[in-house]
């Protein structure tokens, strides 16, 4: 290949490459809070509200405290949980993942909470973590 024709495919690259900006960091971290957000949700709707951690701990052979401390914002998901609850909630897997919804003609079957059961879940999460919060303030 010679030094003309490298330079040029280098500029037909270059439009193409400046079109994907690079996420930063911030935006990163909030993909990433959305997921778990996600990850909880479908828990939540899979396991009964008392023993949750254990009920997950069983199915998942991932231990209840790392179940906790994801319900609690403390970690991250795991790729193992993120799996795990695929294998019980497959139709919500792109959902869980991407937090998109496919197209009703798309081939996948697809599932996702309505926007309204979303919202309603998001505020109860908001609404435990102040109480948790205020309830931490009090022991101190």
């Amino acid at each position: 290949m010679s030094p003309s024709s490298s330079s040029s495919a280098q500029k037909k690259r270059e439009p193409h490459q400046e079109q994907h900006k690079f996420q930063t960091e911030d935006r990163l971290k909030q993909e990433a809070t959305d997921l778990r957000e996600r990850l909880v949700y479908l828990c939540t709707d899979l396991a009964p509200s008392r023993g949750i951690y254990d009920y997950l701990a069983e199915r998942t052979a991932i231990g209840a405290s790392k179940w906790k401390n994801v319900f609690l914002r403390r970690q991250m998901p795991t790729i193992e949980m993120l799996v795990a609850i695929c294998q019980y909630r497959g139709e919500y897997a792109h959902w869980l993942l991407t937090g998109k919804t496919l197209d009703e003609q798309s081939p996948i079957p697809v599932a996702a909470p309505t926007a309204q059961e979303w919202a309603e879940f998001l505020d109860h999460r908001q609404w435990m973590q102040e109480r948790k919060g205020n309830d931490v303030k009090k022991d101190e």
